[in-house]
């Protein structure tokens, strides 16, 4: 986030396969726990927030949605069981609206971290 710009960030999942950077209102953090000392990544006094290989189906291999395509049909971006992703989010304290980004029915109670409310299996 650019300098001058304001937002928080809680009960993400990050993952790279290089060096770990964040780069937050001007400055650099090179960990996530560097992170959380700008506020981040810390949800009622908690740290929050993961690092991790989200296991994704196929990640970089989604493939080109032209206009009207189906985002939905963007199977590569879906979680696969064992993935950090699952459990380990914060219960947001607003609606997320009725559905995931595949069309699940959501809960309100989800902990799941992304747009992919994954149900032991189902998609």
């Amino acid at each position: 986030m650019p300098a001058g710009y304001d937002g928080k960030f809680f009960g993400n999942l990050y993952h790279t396969t290089k060096e770990f950077k964040i780069n937050y209102k001007g400055s650099t953090y090179d960990s996530l726990s560097a992170f959380r000392n700008s506020g981040n990544e810390i949800y009622q006094t908690l740290p929050v927030g993961y690092e991790g290989d989200a296991l994704l189906t196929n990640p970089g291999n989604g493939g080109t949605i032209g206009f009207g395509g189906e985002l939905t049909s963007l199977e590569a971006y879906k979680l696969n069981e064992g993935s950090p992703a699952l459990n380990n989010g914060v219960i947001l304290p607003f609606d997320p609206g009725a559905s995931d980004f595949y069309g699940n029915k959501t809960d309100a109670s989800s902990r799941n971290i992304g747009a992919h409310l994954f149900k032991g299996g189902s998609f």
